[in-house]
């Protein structure tokens, strides 16, 4: 299941540190899961499944600093 579909705790958004440890587990679990797709030959099926967990991983990292009040 995708980040992107999980309603995250307000407290979580607005720790830093907490959000960004959050986002670091989260994103090693995707590369995990590449690497275990890659090694049992689904090379084409890992790379896709990785460009489309990043592009929900980036959409919901932006949405979720600006709910916090962050700036870019």
């Amino acid at each position: 299941m995708s980040v992107s579909l999980w309603i995250l705790s307000t407290a979580l958004v607005q720790n830093k540190v907490g959000f960004a440890g959050f986002e670091a587990v989260v994103s090693a679990l995707s590369i995990l899961a590449q690497y275990e797709m890659t090694r049992h030959g689904h090379r084409k099926l890992a790379w896709l499944g990785q460009a489309i967990d990043v592009g929900f991983i980036g959409y919901t990292v932006v949405h979720n600093f600006r709910m916090a009040g962050s700036r870019w």
